[in-house]
């Protein structure tokens, strides 16, 4: 529903660009609630890998430097 959503929303600026409308207005809000999500997002994906490797990390590194020091 969200995505469909979006692309309801491209298509209806897409419609409005091709009548010649200005749209800067609408680009004042839009770009900072896109770049708020796609940080977000980002920052999210950050946590979740940063905590899901916590306990496994230590492992990782020993095998990492074994293979550094076998070479």
């Amino acid at each position: 529903m969200l995505l469909r959503a979006f692309l309801y929303f491209v298509v209806a600026i897409l419609a409005l660009q091709q009548l010649l409308l200005d749209l800067s207005i609408i680009y004042v809000f839009v770009v900072p609630i896109a770049w708020g999500v796609g940080l977000g997002i980002g920052a999210a994906i950050a946590i979740i890998v940063g905590l899901g490797l916590r306990d496994r990390a230590p492992e990782l590194m020993d095998q990492l430097m074994g293979r550094v020091r076998r070479e």
